[in-house]
């Protein structure tokens, strides 16, 4: 039997929306871009002999044909079906391969990295082997000029919208497209499908990169309000160009693959405004300003590699500390990123 989500998932939202971090759950509508469906149960993935044209067995459906990109071993619990707005499926399997869990690392300062966030230079990565920066792709804003054109040939395709009454009375509104306006659309889509996509395959690339580091076992980001930044309209674009919560989320799951730490610092923890060398904070830091000079030790420090220096220095501070600055540096598998 298939049905619109787990139990649990739905409890979960109802979670979030009595704890006031979201909005109450909603029925899903069939005019949405993106619809899905969530069988829990005998659902079977039948791969080839030999390429990745396999099928996935769903109940009361059969058989469907699909393209298998990785092969597993395991028990399958559920598959989620999604149909996207361009037109494509993609499935999600969960398999339980009956691995033990892995015991994570202890938490060493010599073995621990801290990761700064920003826009122009994406992420700043401060380890004991030294600084990377790694740059923004502005994946959006390349595609701008043609998102501009397919949104303009949109606005020009004949829509119209009826208000009509049904039987109860209700005022309904009845949206005519032409043919035209349909395929302008399918092409709209299928550009903000590749932003999607190319930015995901540059998240999974750092990721896979960080979180095989032999090196490195504790990573420690920042506690952002992305929801507050994004109300900024003058950063709103540029700081979801670059995906903060998705690297987050990413990174979280890797590393628990692995065995490895993610610490979420403080929000209040001035990492920005610290100095790496002797800890002195300068009170007035603008966005402006990139680069600062230490008025205690005299030290010049580049404002990205300063904070991704100073989140590196948040386990070694004392719980007390932790608590003041608004955390108490719990790793992220007993709680939810707050994205």
């Amino acid at each position: 039997m298939a049905s619109n989500g787990s139990p649990q998932r739905r409890a979960r939202l109802c979670q979030f929306f009595f704890e006031k971090r979201a909005q109450p759950p909603r029925f899903k509508s069939k005019h949405s871009g993106r619809q899905s469906f969530h069988c829990p149960q005998h659902c079977k993935v039948q791969f080839p002999d030999v390429g990745t044209k396999g099928h996935i067995v769903f109940p009361k459906i059969g058989p469907v044909k699909a393209i298998l990109h990785r092969r597993f071993t395991g028990t399958v619990k559920t598959v989620t079906v999604v149909r996207e707005a361009s037109g494509k499926y993609y499935a999600s399997v969960l398999v339980d391969d009956a691995q033990p869990k892995v015991v994570p690392d202890t938490v060493n300062f010599e073995r621990t990295a801290g990761i700064d966030a920003g826009i122009k230079t994406a992420f700043t990565v401060a380890s004991q082997g030294g600084t990377e920066k790694i740059d923004n792709p502005t994946f959006l804003k390349k595609y701008s000029e043609q998102l501009k054109k397919q949104q303009k040939r949109l606005a020009r395709c004949l829509r119209i919208v009826n208000v009509k009454e049904n039987e109860k009375g209700e005022k309904v509104k009845e949206v005519t497209v032409s043919k035209r306006y349909e395929k302008v659309r399918k092409e709209l889509v299928r550009t903000h499908e590749r932003i999607r996509h190319c930015r995901k395959n540059w998240i999974d690339q750092i990721t896979h990169r960080l979180v095989n580091d032999s090196q490195v076992t504790t990573y420690v980001i920042e506690d952002l309000n992305l929801k507050g930044m994004v109300k900024n309209h003058h950063l709103a674009r540029a700081v979801s160009d670059v995906g903060i919560g998705n690297f987050y989320r990413t990174l979280q799951y890797k590393l628990k693959a692995v065995g490895k730490n993610l610490i979420v610092a403080g929000r209040w923890y001035p990492s920005s405004k610290r100095c790496p060398e002797c800890g002195a904070k300068k009170e007035r830091l603008t966005l402006k300003e990139r680069e600062w000079r230490c008025a205690q030790c005299g030290h010049e420090h580049d404002r990205d590699e300063a904070a991704a220096r100073n989140l590196r220095h948040w386990v070694r501070l004392s719980e007390s500390d932790k608590h003041r600055y608004g955390r108490n540096g719990r790793a992220l598998e007993k709680e939810a990123i707050p994205f």
